[in-house]
C-alpha cells in the first residue's frame, strides 16, 4: 500500500489518487465518491492551470 506521505508514492509516475485505498469500496462493488473524486482530479490536471502551492514534501 502506498502511504501520500511517502515522497516516493508521489514519483511513481502514476497519481497517488489512482490508487483504489482499502475500504472505498461499497458491498456492491460500486465506489461513486471514490469515481468521482478521480473525475475531478483527471479535470484538474488537464486544465494544466497552474498549482495554488507547492506540495511540502517538494525540494526547494
Amino acid at each position: 500500500m502506498v502511504h501520500l506521505g511517502d515522497v516516493g508514492a508521489r514519483a511513481r509516475g502514476e497519481p497517488v489518487y489512482g490508487l483504489l485505498p482499502a475500504g472505498a469500496d461499497r458491498a456492491d462493488g460500486e465506489r461513486p465518491a471514490y469515481d468521482r473524486l478521480i473525475e475531478l482530479c483527471e479535470e484538474r490536471l488537464a486544465s494544466q492551470l497552474p498549482l495554488l502551492a507547492p506540495h511540502p514534501a517538494d525540494p526547494v
